[in-house]
């Protein structure tokens, strides 16, 4: 037999390669208001093109590589498509349902940032992280914001990871992400396990946003996890 066509045969035979590495998430997130506290567990895998995230009933698996997105109700069997524009990246973050009545209708503050970077520090997810606080001042509306960040031990991985928890936190306003997002691209060597933040509104009872990891590691994803499962029906959005 020709040793090209047994490289040949042999190639055919080879094992499909596992998928590359992903970082799994599980993070909680508590948003309290008017004595109300809403909890919500999410579980996440993120790979260099692919996310899988859990939202209660739903899961929202984004194929950069692919160009799209897919909403899946897992109730109901059903899933919505989205294609995605060049660039983006996950969901835009969902909001809190506070009352228009009463939580400051549309103004949109933009706050004046003071950082400071503290001593104190804390064991999260089994890092040592170090607390860096961030109060910022705006007309009729304040906030106050604790930032646990500990050593990256996989930058272009973890990074990822600053985005989500950012997006669980749902923030009324749109300031304190970028704020944020610029505060922790500036250092890019660590990696956000736990935030907390306490808004006060102009016109609304004070906000209290809460998240972290509860497990935050690296490891081998499920086969098939970002694939769309074959027994769902589309629906249009």
């Amino acid at each position: 037999m020709p040793l090209c066509f047994l490289l040949f045969v042999l190639a055919q035979v080879r094992p499909a390669a596992q998928p590359a590495p992903a970082l799994h998430l599980v993070a909680e997130s508590r948003f309290t208001y008017m004595a109300s506290t809403q909890t919500t567990t999410s579980e996440q895998w993120l790979a260099e093109s692919m996310t899988y995230e859990t939202r209660g009933a739903r899961v929202i698996i984004t194929r950069q590589d692919r160009g799209v997105r897919w909403v899946i109700d897992t109730q109901k069997r059903t899933y919505s498509e989205t294609t995605l524009a060049p660039g983006s990246d996950a969901a835009k973050p969902e909001t809190a349902n506070e009352s228009i009545h009463t939580a400051g209708f549309s103004y949109e503050p933009v706050f004046a940032w003071t950082v400071t970077q503290t001593a104190e520090t804390a064991t999260v997810n089994g890092r040592t992280c170090r607390l860096t606080t961030a109060d910022g001042v705006a007309d009729f509306a304040g906030i106050s914001m604790k930032l646990w960040l500990c050593p990256a031990q996989e930058k272009e991985l973890e990074r990822k990871a600053n985005g989500r928890i950012l997006e669980m936190a749902r923030f009324r306003y749109q300031d304190p992400v970028t704020f944020a997002t610029s505060l922790l691209a500036k250092q890019s060597d660590v990696s956000l396990l736990s935030l907390e933040a306490t808004v006060d509104p102009p016109i609304a009872p004070r906000m209290l946003h809460q998240v972290r990891f509860l497990t935050f590691e690296k490891g081998q994803p499920p086969p098939g996890i970002f694939d769309l499962p074959g027994d769902l029906q589309k629906t249009s959005k």
